[in-house]
């Protein structure tokens, strides 16, 4: 714990320190019986167990561990461990005068909310804080874009990001967050998701599909708006593998991983306590843990989420990314009850979000001199290009469209690459091209053994999953290299350069990785393709269990991942790779064949024709054959499971999958959450029937109002008129779920402001809607129309049927938008004898806080009211006396005959 002497925050730490050692039970015994305490709380007043929160209230040792280094509780909770502390001590005889003395003071209850709510307000000054957020937002904002030339001026990447969606996935049990009453399980914008969330969240995307650039577009966010006053979330970017070092406290795994990610950057000297303790009163950190998945043993990656089950509390929120885990690790990650989060799935691009992601690279990012005269052709050329399959599909990839938005840029005459792997080998070729460019010629040798070496390593990696030293590597490679007349320190120096030049690593200090996890994937399987001996254990491992030439029953349940995909496209890509592996072109067309007619394999090929790869004419038609009868058999198979058949027959033909797909959406027998389905898929297609067939959707009012809404956004992202009134129908039907009607009226306001704000407003006043979306109604109105807003939290602080802290809320979020409306809810709610005592002495110190004369009238009035615990009214009292009030003294004199010490100050 650091802080100076009389710093509040430390006040209140060394407080509650030793009043959990004059206890003597361990943090265990304290936090449960405290928390029975809370579960069993009653108004003074009325005699009633009141419960101000949602979700159950729970002290835990955690929490009591933190607020004892400076992390500042909730007055309920920290008010719960004294009393408990009280039950427990106060049948102790045997203390001497000063130990009793001691304990009285420790149990003083005023002396308590009066240092809390000084730890609460003061601020602290934190000398670093400020520095700290000034390079984590350069570094953010210069991050290495995977998938960019090098050495060629780069915008930040804030003006080149592309917001994207992600969809809530549903719930893995009863007892999650997203099977609360407040789950919303429409899409809605990730960054939004994660800040405005205040329980941990999980982001699953495949490869390249921005969790990276996502997290660091959320740091970008919170960096930008510094250490303001309202800033309770401060963000540090983790990579996952940097928390499974053995050795270290957990806050010394985070400060070490800063420490690595802003190596090479002027930044302040943190104190070595600087992640054990909050960043300031009232706030925590905000921890952006990447790559979850990248942590290849699975031991580990539970232990790492039992570790963040720990440690969640008031000092931490994480974020996470993954690509998609196995189904039982994911399932016990979701609904384990020590570490409750919300799961999103992150959705590709659409064809808008697509074209702007074009628009901004072409636009702001300079690829070449004299390449691009003319943006907005070079966009149109483009998006002509990625609009047919396979690229319509693969081009949603974010790290793949920027791929390809290079490729287009440096070479415009020519067509762009239509598979995946090509995707990646031209890229690559690229990047080698121009770098021998710029190369003496007497490098070359260099350069090709540098890049022969990131291709081993990237199958050694991808083989022991342990992540490699690439520096070292090549250092150990191009020993024998060096030219007799270069000193060694220019020569390491130099190819430290021509390693970083390559476009594949990124460097950290001395640390040197692959930029993008897939980058090195590829490069595995490139080698892999090359090298027999390494190719033949994998084939058979996927394809042929009984041996090359043998059996060739297809195994069941094989995975295409990220790595296997590309070594399939690297056998099928024929020249300019090297000879292929013996055997393995003659035996996977022998063992593609017989998928292509298996019922549970004929996906497999589809998902390879979807990957652009290039397959014999009679492998895609006879999966075609196989894929029909799933489809239109509809006796023997269900409505899901029909679509996704159909989806799987676009990839192999767009023309029959369409035709399908489209029948599906028209069919009022199939069910109608499948119709959107295919209506959606058929969009994602670029086929123009899509529009109609997603308008009949939106306005099917037999739909679930999830896909209603889903429908009429997708019309929004197609540049259909009809989405916005769609959109403002579904927000005005009184029989929609109250949740989608509000996201419906915020989706209308990101196309039209007038109309979105106005539905916000209403929705917000409406009194059919429940408390919650009203205020989430509420909340977006704000952040559209603060002047608006103002009528509306006015109208909502009045409510009587909102709890206490709801309308404390309410008049809170009007008191930042208009100083003279707060003071008349303030009063408002101080004279309202319908709420909670505490939240009335709570708007009675907002309200004199406003330094009128009025407001220490008002408060006093309530002081003195004999109804009133005398707890409260000594609160009201000091607050008089802080305020320089003389009603205050006497107040507090009249007090003692409670037990209350008038000469007790709260500045001591």
């Amino acid at each position: 714990m650091s802080g100076s002497a009389d710093d509040p925050a430390t006040l209140l730490a060394a407080k509650v320190k030793e009043l959990v050692e004059m206890d003597g039970r361990s943090y265990d015994a304290i936090a449960s019986a405290a928390t029975k305490i809370l579960d069993n709380r009653k108004d003074p007043r009325t005699g009633k167990i009141h419960r101000t929160s949602r979700p159950p209230r729970q002290v835990t040792k955690q929490r009591i561990s933190d607020w004892t280094k400076r992390t500042t509780p909730a007055y309920e909770y920290l008010e719960a461990v004294v009393d408990a502390v009280s039950e427990h001590v106060k049948g102790r005889t045997n203390l001497t005068e000063d130990q009793r003395k001691k304990l009285i003071d420790l149990l003083d209850t005023e002396k308590w909310q009066s240092l809390w709510q000084s730890a609460k307000t003061a601020p602290r000054a934190e000398p670093w804080l400020k520095s700290y957020l000034d390079a984590l937002l350069r570094t953010a904002e210069a991050h290495p874009y995977p998938g960019v030339l090098p050495d060629i001026p780069l915008p930040p990447l804030s003006q080149v990001y592309v917001q994207q969606r992600g969809r809530p996935r549903p719930a893995p049990d009863a007892n999650s967050i997203a099977a609360g009453g407040d789950a919303d399980p429409s899409p809605r914008p990730a960054v939004e998701a994660v800040l405005s969330a205040d329980h941990d969240v999980l982001l699953l995307g495949g490869p390249g599909t921005g969790k990276s650039s996502l997290l660091r577009q959320v740091l970008i966010t919170l960096a930008k708006r510094g250490t303001a006053p309202d800033i309770t979330e401060i963000p540090i970017y983790v990579s996952a593998v940097d928390l499974t070092s053995e050795g270290l406290s957990f806050a010394e795994q985070l400060a070490a991983a800063v420490r690595h990610e802003l190596s090479g950057r002027a930044v302040p000297s943190l104190p070595t306590d600087s992640f054990s303790r909050p960043p300031r009163p009232a706030s925590r950190w905000l921890v952006l843990l990447d790559g979850l998945d990248e942590i290849t043993d699975v031991r580990q990656r539970r232990r790492l989420a039992q570790l963040l089950g720990e440690y969640r509390s008031e000092l931490y929120r994480f974020v996470l990314t993954s690509r998609p885990l196995p189904s039982d690790e994911l399932g016990q990650l979701e609904s384990d009850p020590q570490w409750r989060s919300r799961s999103y799935e992150l959705l590709p691009f659409d064809p808008g979000q697509l074209r702007d992601f074009a628009e901004r690279w072409m636009r702001t990012a300079d690829l070449g001199p004299g390449r691009l005269p003319e943006p907005a052709l070079a966009v149109n050329a483009f998006m002509a290009q990625v609009a047919r399959p396979p690229l319509a599909t693969l081009a949603r990839t974010p790290l793949i469209a920027t791929i390809l938005c290079q490729l287009h840029a440096a070479r415009p005459e020519q067509a762009l690459p239509r598979d995946r792997y090509g995707i990646y080998y031209s890229f690559v070729d690229l990047l080698r091209e121009r770098l021998l460019q710029a190369l003496d010629p007497q490098s070359h040798d260099v350069l090709h053994e540098i890049m022969s070496t990131l291709r081993r390593v990237a199958v050694e990696h991808h083989a022991d999953g342990v992540f490699p030293d690439l520096l070292t590597a090549v250092r150990n490679a191009t020993e024998d290299l060096c030219p007799s007349e270069m000193r060694y320190p220019d020569w390491d120096a130099w190819r430290r350069e021509v390693l970083r030049r390559t476009g594949l690593v990124a460097a950290h200090g001395e640390t040197y990785t692959f930029v993008h996890q897939t980058i090195g994937e590829f490069l595995a399987a490139q080698h892999t393709a090359d090298a027999p001996e390494l190719s033949e254990p994998i084939y058979r491992g996927m394809y042929d269990q009984g041996g090359v030439g043998g059996s060739t029953r297809p195994p069941l349940g094989v995975q295409l991942s990220s790595f296997r995909l590309f070594l399939i496209g690297a056998w099928h890509s024929g020249p300019p790779l090297a000879p292929l592996p013996r055997g393995v072109p003659q035996h996977l067309t022998t063992h593609l064949a017989e998928f292509a007619t298996s019922r549970e394999h004929g996906s497999h090929v589809a998902l390879l024709a979807g990957q652009g790869i290039t397959l014999a004419p009679g492998i895609i038609e006879a999966a075609i054959n196989t894929l029909t009868p799933l489809v239109t058999d509809t006796a023997a198979h269900n409505d899901h499971d029909r679509v996704r058949a159909a989806e799987d027959l676009a990839m192999l033909s767009a023309e029959r999958g369409g035709e399908l797909l489209a029948s599906l959406a028209t069919d009022t027998t199939v069910h109608a959450g499948s119709r959107y389905d295919a209506a959606r898929a058929l969009a994602n297609l670029g086929d123009p029937r899509a529009a109609d067939l997603l308008a009949s959707v939106a306005a099917d009012d037999g739909l679930l109002d999830d896909r209603r809404l889903e429908a009429a956004q997708e019309l929004v992202r197609l540049s259909d008129q009809r989405g916005a009134g769609l959109l403002e129908a579904l927000a005005t039907n009184a029989t929609a779920g109250d949740y989608y009607r509000v996201e419906a009226a915020q989706a209308l306001a990101e196309m039209d402001t007038e109309r979105g704000t106005a539905l916000l407003a209403s929705l917000a006043l409406d009194t059919s809607l429940r408390q919650e979306p009203r205020f989430r109604a509420a909340r977006a109105l704000t952040k559209l129309n603060g002047e608006r807003a103002v009528g509306v939290w006015a109208e909502l602080v009045t409510i009587k049927m909102f709890p206490g802290d709801e309308r404390i809320e309410a008049a809170r979020a009007l008191a930042r938008l208009d100083r003279d409306q707060a003071a008349l809810v303030w009063e408002q709610l101080m004279t309202d004898t319908t709420v909670l005592d505490h939240y009335r002495v709570e708007a009675a110190q907002e309200r004199a806080e406003l330094g009128d004369a009025r407001g220490k009238d008002l408060l006093a009035t309530l002081a003195y009211d004999p109804a009133l615990h005398f707890v409260d009214r000594s609160e009201l009292a000091r607050t008089l006396r802080r305020l320089q009030d003389p009603r205050g003294n006497d107040l507090l004199a009249s007090l003692a005959k409670y037990g209350v010490d008038p000469d007790w100050d709260d500045e001591d």
